[in-house]
């Protein structure tokens, strides 16, 4: 029986939310073989294998900087996606999307989503349903202001009246921290370890602020100019200088969106703050050091790394989705 679903079809996890309420969660990867021409793994499997893939496989992130990057991957990815939840005939797929996309890159999302044997796909405005699931008072008269830090994307929003009155963005968030983990630990540690690993480490030991610390973690890793395998230890303070561009980056989001936003609603911001949101929000001490640098209160969501799917849950149950569409 055809039916109707959210896609909040994100760089590091796809979400899927069923006309019941129920969300569904999968990493955004897939592994192909390329010399049978088969899907060999997605989602959760397919993480697994990021870095480890034979010669014969290849482990593709369909999704980049909050974009479809390969169409006939994400396709491949969304229709397996739909059939392990039992959802492989759809009638419409209404689809969370960045503010500010170019029409090539609707075309790409439509396209993808499609080609997922999809009837109809309805594109709706992301930052709006991540401002819903966060319970932000988004159509009252006052302003407020959505932090979102996703995986491939740092979005800041002012809204009011039910609309978006300022937008930025930045195509950074949780994938730029790992690959600055990365290069941190093989310039000041000698030591190269794979992405998966530096998101490990990051939910491990990762701080934001000098007040977090956590117990330093042991890695293991490829040392430099052949010294072999090599092991060093990675403490609280070795990731907040590895991340202190990528912090200093979120505040110049934040500042230069503040700086556009007419006085009246700069005013409301100071009153009511900024609410924090995306998967990058978790990261220890991201709250206090942006309030220090912003100087404004900042409060992370409950689950914010969900607040975009809830959000589209809540206006799909609502019967508002349209209000919201992309024409």
């Amino acid at each position: 029986m055809p039916r109707r679903i959210g896609l909040d079809l994100g760089t590091d996890y796809t979400r899927i939310i069923s006309e019941e309420g129920k969300v569904f969660r999968f990493p955004t990867v897939i592994v192909m073989d390329k010399y049978a021409e088969r899907i060999a793994a997605v989602g959760r499997n397919a993480k697994m294998m990021l870095g480890k893939t034979p010669d014969h496989m290849e482990a593709i992130c369909p999704v980049r900087n909050g974009v479809v990057a390969n169409g006939t991957a994400c396709s491949d990815m969304l229709r397996s996606f739909f059939e392990e939840i039992g959802m492989s005939s759809l009638s419409e797929v209404f689809v969370s999307v960045s503010a500010g996309i170019t029409e090539m890159e609707v075309t790409n999302i439509r396209q993808a989503v499609y080609g997922a044997n999809v009837r109809k796909v309805t594109l709706v405005n992301g930052i709006i349903c991540s401002a819903i699931g966060a319970g932000i008072q988004y159509r009252d008269i006052r302003g407020s202001m959505i932090l979102d830090l996703g995986g491939g994307l740092n979005r800041a929003a002012v809204l009011s009246l039910a609309d978006v009155a300022k937008y930025s963005a930045q195509a950074a968030g949780g994938d730029a921290m790992d690959e600055a983990i990365v290069a941190y630990l093989r310039q000041k540690k000698g030591v190269t370890i794979g992405l998966p690993m530096a998101e490990r480490l990051k939910i491990q030991v990762g701080s934001a602020h000098p007040r977090v610390k956590k117990a330093p973690v042991t890695v293991i890793g490829q040392g430099e100019g052949g010294r072999g395998i090599v092991q060093t230890d990675v403490t609280s303070d070795d990731m907040r200088e590895a991340l202190s561009a990528q912090i200093s980056g979120i505040v110049e989001l934040v500042n230069r969106t503040i700086a556009d936003t007419p006085p009246e609603l700069c005013a409301d911001i100071g009153d009511f703050g900024i609410m924090l949101t995306g998967g990058s929000a978790c990261l220890s001490g991201m709250t206090q050091v942006l309030q220090e640098r912003i100087r404004v209160r900042v409060t992370m969501a409950n689950e914010p790394q969900d607040v975009t799917a809830k959000g589209l849950k809540i206006l799909m149950e609502s019967g508002r989705v349209n209000e919201y569409a992309l024409r």
